[in-house]
């Protein structure tokens, strides 16, 4: 099998600065009000003052909803592992308290609606 070649579109060269914190902390500033990385911000704005702004594209922020899917999904891997620890205790013999199950059903429902809520103005609505 052939090594896939590199494409000429990603961005594979490097450009290090050295700023005084002032500096740092005006970029970062400007950065976060355009809801884009620093390195994204320094990149749109050295692309700009080079001429070359018609190149720019903004990251965008991700939604409210995506912020939260994201957050279940750590919630729901956590969840997840408690599970799975229970369980194993229980096949290897061990007792399990059943208050660990009940904690989990719990943070289950309430992971599951979370998501319903946040995801209900992507949902087409029933006719």
């Amino acid at each position: 099998m052939e090594p896939a070649k590199a494409n000429p579109e990603n961005r594979t060269s490097a450009l290090r600065i050295r700023l005084k914190p002032r500096e740092r902390e005006v970029i970062v500033a400007a950065a976060t009000q355009l809801g884009v990385g620093v390195c994204t911000y320094a990149r749109m704005a050295t692309l700009r003052a080079a001429g070359l702004a018609d190149t720019l594209q903004k990251r965008r922020k991700p939604s409210e909803a995506q912020r939260l899917v994201a957050e279940s999904l750590g919630q729901l891997a956590r969840i997840g592992v408690n599970i799975n620890q229970a369980v194993h205790a229980l096949n290897a013999g061990w007792d399990c308290d059943p208050e660990i199950l009940r904690i989990a059903m719990l943070e289950l429902r309430a992971l599951r609606e979370a998501i319903l809520a946040a995801t209900a103005d992507d949902r087409p609505s029933p006719e």
